[in-house]
């Protein structure tokens, strides 16, 4: 069995916020979700609508039972999940937004649905609509959110995630995907089955095989490459460990994870990053593939 490890010889920018830049002539935000509570089913769950505009004047629609608007970005928006799209004007602050199911798999189920709005923008950026023959007003609050890069990964594992706009800048014969963005920020990850490594017993709980896993790579790291291993923390809830190996050269800091099967291993390395950004950043990126 052959275990895989990230080791990264480049300088890593700051990890920026991955946020789309907003048109200077609209009034409408484009970085992010307008989200307003429309609903509730059976008296007990909240149903949320969500609007996600863009500077090409198309606007996509999806009601979910959540208000985590950075969860929901990673399946939701152009060129993903939507139940309507469409297009908005906007006048000052009046908006006016035209929204359809036609051609999408939810009309051959629910038949073809249009929803017309009107509305205002207000200072605060939030965005009051009016459905067409409707006197009922929702007003949808502004959460700025990454938006979602989504890449083919493997038959294990088919798509990997992360947050914001990026390429693929390499791809290691062992499975490490290397990617880049706008702002040089590189991000690398493998994922593999557990089952690939020779100590891994059928059942095993997930943290003992992470436990396994750290263990195995930070000993060749450190008798192998001469570099000090240092743990930094572990999640035994979500079977994580993230830790640093650091030489004259790098100061690369991992998470090692397992969920459901399949092993995750997430590096970054930046001098100017402060620690604690890096590692909420990788937990962020565990939290958004597993």
């Amino acid at each position: 069995m052959r275990l895989f490890m990230l080791l990264a010889g480049a300088f890593f920018a700051l990890v920026t916020d991955g946020y789309s830049q907003q048109k200077a002539t609209s009034a409408i935000s484009l970085n992010g979700f307008y989200i307003s509570k429309t609903g509730t089913v059976d008296g007990k769950i909240d149903m949320y609508t969500y609007l996600r505009f863009y500077n090409d004047g198309s606007v996509y629609s999806q009601t979910v039972t959540s208000v985590n608007a950075q969860a929901v970005a990673a399946w939701f928006g152009r060129y993903q999940q939507y139940a309507q799209k469409g297009y908005y004007q906007v006048k000052g602050a009046k908006v006016a937004i035209q929204l359809s199911n036609k051609g999408l798999p939810d009309a051959r189920l629910e038949g073809e649905q249009q929803t017309m709005y009107e509305g205002n923008v207000s200072a605060d950026n939030r965005i009051c609509l009016t459905k067409e023959h409707e006197k009922k007003e929702n007003c949808f609050n502004f959460y700025p959110v990454m938006d979602t890069t989504v890449k083919k990964y493997s038959p294990h594992k088919a798509k990997i995630r992360l947050p914001g706009e990026w390429k693929i800048k390499t791809i290691l014969e062992g499975g490490q995907v290397f990617f880049t963005n706008a702002d040089s920020t590189t991000v690398a990850m493998i994922v593999f089955p557990a089952s690939e490594m020779e100590s891994y017993k059928e059942g095993q709980d997930d943290f003992v095989t992470t436990e396994t896993y750290y263990e195995w790579d930070s000993n060749f790291m450190r008798d192998e490459l001469k570099m000090a291993v240092k743990k930094i923390t572990e999640n035994k809830e979500k079977s994580f460990i993230i830790w640093n190996a650091k030489d004259q050269d790098n100061d690369n800091n991992f998470l090692f994870g397992t969920h459901i099967g399949l092993v995750y291993n997430i590096m970054i390395y930046d001098k100017q990053m402060p620690l604690e950004q890096q590692l909420k950043f990788i937990e962020m990126l565990y939290d958004l593939n597993k």
